[in-house]
């Protein structure tokens, strides 16, 4: 009963000076504390979205055209045919070139005369063709000529500005038996001599083309 008592003295005493205490503060309220709300959950992150692979590769390149065929080589020519052993060979003319000596190195083209055989002694006319040459009885041109020796020639010389003479292969003017010796108008006599060389030419004085061979014969 006693200790109820104390208790209870002890309780209002606490009361008491528990309310002279608080003067301003403001009391706290006798009823239940509320709970907290729950905090609300994040939002889950968005998936990542996902990357698009990279874009095929490329075709590759187209293969090389195929190279053409090697073309055919062509075939041989057929060999020449083969000459006649018993064809006599046509002698070239005896062009007269820039070497005076040109005309005993070709065959003549055509003789005056039969070949072998001299001109019968006497006269022969002579004229020129322009400068390609000289024209004997009418003949061909730059003719070759077959005299003998022991016969005397006369060249009837019409040629005016191409004067006529007799050379040796070497050039030189042949004056044995020879008078009227380069003339263009007029007459040049050859006496032929028996020691006349087997060949001698006649020339013009100013046209090196103008020129043929002269046929020494027994």
């Amino acid at each position: 009963m006693t200790r109820r008592r104390g208790w209870w003295l002890l309780t209002t005493v606490g009361l008491v000076l528990g309310g002279c205490s608080g003067d301003d503060s403001t009391p706290t309220g006798s009823g239940p504390t509320g709970s907290g709300g729950s905090s609300a959950t994040g939002g889950a992150g968005g998936a990542g979205g996902s990357s698009d692979p990279g874009g095929a590769a490329g075709s590759t390149g187209g293969s090389g055209g195929t190279g053409g065929e090697a073309g055919s080589s062509g075939s041989g020519g057929s060999g020449g045919t083969t000459g006649n052993p018993d064809a006599g060979s046509g002698g070239a003319g005896a062009g007269g070139g820039g070497n005076r000596d040109a005309a005993s190195d070709a065959t003549p083209a055509s003789e005056a005369g039969e070949a072998g055989r001299c001109l019968a002694a006497g006269t022969l006319t002579v004229v020129n063709q322009g400068s390609s040459g000289y024209l004997f009885n009418g003949g061909p041109l730059n003719a070759v000529l077959t005299l003998c020796r022991g016969n005397k020639y006369t060249f009837a010389i019409n040629a005016p500005g191409h004067p006529f003479y007799i050379r040796t292969s070497t050039g030189t003017s042949f004056t044995t038996g020879i008078t009227g010796a380069h003339t263009a108008a007029g007459d040049l006599v050859f006496d032929v001599p028996p020691t006349a060389p087997d060949m001698l030419f006649y020339q013009c004085d100013v046209h090196e083309t103008m020129t043929g061979v002269v046929l020494i014969v027994d």
